[in-house]
């Protein structure tokens, strides 16, 4: 014990600013990569590392007529895939946040697929026997407007799904299908629920570069960056491990790209080839050394 404080991190001055709140926690995240041009600068490297585009490649006898449904399908004409910002937004959220939850929307008539992102701070997980369960927490303005009695309101709710009105009216949860719901996420522990952003670990050095910053301003000096939060990046982005967790970025989005969109329309256009992925270039973490010159 320390000048009469008990000898906890919890109790640790700096340490008890730090949210709780998994809400709130993400609201400072998003908070220091929108305004800590480092922070955001590293995090948009991040993601054209892993998102370097890729391409198809043929297995389980896929023939060249066959491949050519599957990228006349994803890709435009330039070779670029249809999806890619969606999957930059993903990869953004996976590190800022630490998770994302895509779904897929199908048009069986047409055959076509889109991905759409949930907000994880309206998703609910739990833990079941037989897995993790997905539901969504309705927002404000869907509550208001089935439970709506203009005529405008109720014509426009009667083109939302019956089952989704049904649980909104009774101030439950949507159940979200894993069919077409994945939930991408970089675990803290193996015993984790929800995803960790990578910016968790800088946030009490994002405190005192607040406050350098803030002195700097009040003594009209120059503002120096805070010389832990750069030597903790930059030792972070030399490791192998943080290499090895950009690799396993990838292999989260291909796995996501090769079950919930290759093999439904492998299926929903009965095509007995499948499809693998090839990414363009290796990651290169070199590049990371831009971001700590002086």
């Amino acid at each position: 014990m320390l000048n009469g404080q008990p000898a906890s991190p919890f109790y640790d001055d700096m340490n008890l600013m730090l949210p709780r709140d998994r809400r709130e926690m993400t609201a400072w995240n998003r908070h220091y990569y929108s305004t800590h041009p480092l922070i955001h600068n590293w995090i948009e490297e991040v993601v054209g590392q892993v998102c370097c585009g890729f391409n198809l490649t043929a297995m389980d006898d896929c023939n060249n007529n066959e491949l050519r449904i599957y990228k006349d399908a994803f890709f435009d004409k330039k070779g670029n895939f249809r999806h890619n910002s969606t999957l930059r937004d993903m990869t953004k959220e996976l590190n800022i946040i630490g998770e994302t939850i895509p779904y897929v929307e199908v048009d069986e008539k047409n055959g076509t697929f889109d991905i759409a992102l949930h907000n994880p701070d309206f998703v609910n997980i739990k833990k079941n026997l037989d897995g993790n369960s997905m539901s969504l927490v309705p927002d404000d303005n869907l509550v208001k407007l089935v439970n709506s009695k203009e005529k405008k309101d109720i014509d426009l709710t009667k083109t939302i799904d019956k089952e989704v009105v049904r649980h909104v009216r009774a101030r439950k949860d949507i159940p979200l299908s894993p069919i077409l719901v994945s939930h991408l996420a970089m675990m803290g522990s193996p015993y984790d629920l929800r995803g960790t952003s990578r910016i968790v670990k800088y946030l009490k050095s994002l405190l005192v570069d607040d406050k350098l910053r803030e002195m700097a301003f009040e003594n009209n000096i120059n503002y120096v960056v805070s010389k832990d939060l750069v030597e903790s990046m930059r030792a972070e982005c030399e490791s192998e491990s943080f290499k090895h967790s950009l690799q396993n970025q990838r292999n989260m989005l291909e796995e996501f790209l090769i079950n919930k969109i290759f093999k439904p329309f492998q299926r929903l256009h009965s095509i007995k080839g499948s499809v693998g992925i090839s990414w363009t270039s290796p990651i290169d973490t070199d590049n990371f050394k831009f971001l700590f010159k002086n």
